[in-house]
């Protein structure tokens, strides 16, 4: 636990500083993922029962694929900004294909919970998430118009209230 609590820290610090920080060589969302959606939520279940399992790795998946979603988010809104000093995953891309990878990260968090209902990890109760559709789709409909950037400021209220919407109901299908 140590070794990766440690790993985590580097990786925190590094994700936003150094010469050469993660955030700014489009690997932001991967190390978010990873760090922010696996090992948290892993470390948490571990001190709890002192035991891993693939099934919490699993598990999460879904709020690994948020924090993507709200990086990616912020930095499709932000792309004529970051342009000159950074190069993020969404500039790498260019817009239309970040939102079309932001819709694939949509998509692939609610399939991950379908995934894990045939599996039997989680219980059918999971299906409770897809109540966070609309808020998935209003972001996606911000982004995929021409539009103001005050359009683009509203997705990423909309990306936070999926992913607090999202978060809510899959939590609560868990303790069900």
């Amino acid at each position: 636990m140590l070794i990766i609590g440690a790993i985590s820290i580097f990786a925190g610090i590094k994700y936003t500083r150094g010469r050469r920080p993660f955030a700014a060589i489009a690997l932001g969302e991967v190390i978010a993922f990873i760090f922010l959606g696996i090992v948290v939520p892993t470390l948490a279940y571990v001190v709890q029962t002192n035991e891993v399992s693939l099934e919490i790795i699993l598990v999460s998946f879904p709020f690994g694929f948020l924090i993507i979603t709200m990086v990616l988010t912020n930095n499709i809104r932000d792309i004529g900004k970051d342009a000159p000093v950074r190069m993020t995953l969404a500039i790498l891309l260019g817009r239309r294909r970040s939102v079309q990878l932001l819709a694939l990260v949509f998509l692939a968090t609610y399939l991950t919970v379908i995934i894990l209902i045939l599996l039997r990890i989680v219980s059918p109760i999971a299906l409770c998430t897809f109540f966070a559709l609309p808020a998935c789709l209003k972001v996606l409909s911000l982004f995929t118009k021409k539009v103001p950037k005050t359009s683009e400021i509203k997705a990423m209220k909309w990306a936070a209230i999926h992913h607090l919407t999202f978060g809510i109901l899959f939590a609560t299908s868990l303790w069900v």
